[in-house]
């Protein structure tokens, strides 16, 4: 598949074999692999993508993901750097991962970062999602 030129901050890779980004380690080469570097770099991606009328599909970490010998036509989107952590206010973070995270691994990090014990909540990250619903805890 030919491709009209398309930019991005993050990594773009052409004829990338997802044998390399799959837990299985089997799959053919994507026409288009990208990385985007955040979200804006997503979005801007995305609509490049859609103008240009190339086709696209979003994955995760790779797991449990089959793809065939003959690899996928069009874009593979990697979701695997879009995981951030930001502290609003004294007692609040907000998290939002765009890939399979697990949730211990964020807490982990964030704990490190600011010399915080994870293990008083033994494990459990009570919070809230964005719909209001409570998790965890």
């Amino acid at each position: 598949m030919k491709f009209p030129a398309i930019t991005i901050r993050g990594t773009l890779l052409r004829a990338e074999p997802m044998s390399r980004h799959t837990s299985l380690k089997v799959g053919g080469p994507a026409d288009l692999f990208a990385i985007p570097a955040d979200a804006d770099d997503l979005q801007s991606l995305v609509r490049q993508l859609s103008l240009t009328g190339v086709p696209w599909l979003a994955v995760g970490r790779g797991y449990n993901l089959l793809v065939k010998d003959g690899g996928i036509r069009g874009a593979v989107i990697s979701l695997e750097r879009l995981a951030r952590i930001e502290k609003q206010g004294e007692e609040r973070i907000m998290v939002e991962a765009g890939a399979e995270v697990a949730l211990r691994t964020l807490e982990r990090s964030w704990s490190r970062e600011r010399s915080i014990a994870s293990e008083a909540s033994g494990g459990r990250s009570p919070g809230r999602r964005r719909d209001g619903q409570e998790i965890g805890g």
